[in-house]
């Protein structure tokens, strides 16, 4: 009985999913990388290569982050939006400069520690870079996520 339970929460683990791409889906930026990055990947395999194309692929979605954080900042900073009041678009901007900096030295820390994994070897730069290059797609998502209802506009 316990495994039928597990089995059916298993289950429903895609449709979670599905549901949550549904509500929030990704930046559509990303579609692309991912893609040249599956190519890459499967083009030229083994660790160094790999990691070319992880490095690779993470300097595309900085460069996606960076624009999607500027985009924001400027629409935040813009009184005349008709979304929210100046004091209230103030103090998204200070929660958001504040919770950018907080990540950034998460994800340092963060990918340092999961890099460990590898301590000393060749495939420690490797599961850096895929860590960073992780970390910056699901923080491309969150942004956009939490924004694109307030600024449509950031998903062009």
């Amino acid at each position: 009985m316990r495994a039928l339970i597990v089995a059916f929460t298993l289950s429903l683990a895609p449709l979670t999913a599905q549901a949550d791409d549904a509500l929030n889906p990704p930046h559509p930026a990303l579609a692309p990388i991912q893609a040249e990055l599956n190519r890459c990947k499967e083009a030229k395999p083994g660790n160094i290569p790999e990691m070319l194309c992880a490095i690779d692929a993470d300097k595309a979605v900085d460069a996606v982050l960076n624009a999607l954080y500027g985009q924001i900042v400027a629409k935040l900073k813009d009184a005349g939006g008709p979304d929210y009041d100046v004091e209230d678009r103030k103090e998204l901007l200070k929660r958001l400069i504040a919770s950018e900096r907080a990540w950034i030295a998460y994800r340092e820390a963060e990918c340092s520690h999961a890099s460990a994994e590898m301590l000393g070897g060749s495939g420690e730069k490797t599961l850096l870079a895929e860590c960073n290059l992780s970390m910056r797609l699901d923080r491309v998502n969150s942004l956009f996520g939490f924004y694109q209802h307030r600024f449509p506009e950031i998903a062009k």
